[in-house]
């Protein structure tokens, strides 16, 4: 009865043991956070080039689509396919490249809809698992408001959204006109200017 007893045990630690494995080595599929770089940061500025970088766990084929959800305030209305450019380093199947120009691109109020070309450029006709994708996105113009905590979220065809980390849009430096003069009191206040 012991012998038994401990047989059943045994086999039912290890049953337990084994499902607790399969839990941590199926990960859910997902792309890894965004990092996302501006050439102009300042609030108001037009023309603006942002870098948006993340990597890839599906195959992103051609045809398929990146979704790129801007924060509250950007403007893409006249983002077209001559300012969106990709690229992506080498996947599983897939070659290194850069300078890909996407099929189409069309906005939805914040969220800019990417369509990879057929093929993506050359001969590649996928993104393989486990590429680095990055996305030019030019003729952006920025929130109106500064601060610290903007992010974007980034999909794909097959990969569900995930936020950026937070990045900044800061307030322009305006230096002071040659030829005027501003008097100042202890705390900062105007008081005159002279020209």
């Amino acid at each position: 009865m012991k012998k038994k007893f401990s047989k059943i045990l045994g086999v039912g630690v290890t049953l337990a043991l084994l499902c607790s494995l399969l839990l941590v080595a199926a990960p859910v599929s997902a792309l890894t956070q965004p990092s996302v770089t501006l050439d102009n940061d300042e609030i108001s500025a037009t023309n603006v080039e942002y870098s948006i970088i993340f990597a890839i766990t599906e195959d992103l084929d051609q045809g398929e689509d990146i979704i790129i959800v801007f924060p509250d305030g950007t403007d893409i209305t006249a983002v077209d396919t001559g300012d969106v450019l990709i690229g992506a380093t080498s996947g599983i199947g897939s070659g290194a490249f850069s300078g890909a120009v996407p099929t189409a691109v069309s906005d939805d109020g914040q969220e800019l809809t990417i369509t990879l070309a057929t093929p993506i450029i050359g001969t590649e006709t996928k993104i393989g698992v486990g590429a680095t994708v990055q996305v030019l996105v030019g003729n952006v113009d920025n929130p109106d408001e500064p601060g610290d905590d903007y992010t974007l979220d980034v999909s794909t065809t097959d990969e569900a959204a995930v936020t950026s980390g937070p990045y900044e849009i800061v307030v322009p430096d305006i230096g002071a006109l040659l030829g005027i003069f501003r008097l100042y009191n202890p705390n900062g206040i105007l008081m005159a200017q002279y020209t």
